[in-house]
């Protein structure tokens, strides 16, 4: 800071990095996912706000496209855990009964929070129990 009250900013472009950061997550296997979190890491600690509303809007939209394509990752890396564990282990429930289990559940974890504070979920989620009709 050089004296000024509030943050610090930095000029608009910056969102050309974290574009190029989703991307490579989106693209990422799981063999690489030291080098990506590296990468998440490092573009992180020099993330600073640009200095006029536009520029934050980008922004924003920049970082929920990372936050999305860290949240299919984390959906990949659960899935494949599951499934070696379902590998590893049988007679136990199959792989495939917990993928589509762990896909939804991790989506709803990060989905955004309703006004109220409540976790949105949405019909059909793995977190929804429906009682019994009655006949």
């Amino acid at each position: 800071m050089d004296g000024n009250e509030g943050p610090e900013v930095v000029p608009t472009g910056h969102g050309d990095s974290l574009i190029r950061l989703a991307g490579r997550v989106r693209a990422a296997d799981l063999s690489n996912l030291g080098a990506v979190i590296a990468d998440v890491t490092r573009i992180f600690a020099t993330f600073r706000p640009v200095a006029d509303c536009a520029g934050m809007l980008d922004q924003i939209r920049e970082l929920e496209d990372v936050k999305s394509a860290l949240a299919d990752l984390q959906t990949r890396i659960a899935v494949d855990a599951r499934q070696r564990r379902g590998q590893a282990a049988p007679g136990d429930f199959g792989a495939e009964d917990f993928a589509a289990g762990d896909a939804g559940a991790a989506t709803d974890a990060t989905a955004a929070p309703t006004p109220a504070g409540c976790p949105s979920v949405r019909p059909g989620s793995p977190l929804i129990v429906r009682p019994p009709r009655e006949t």
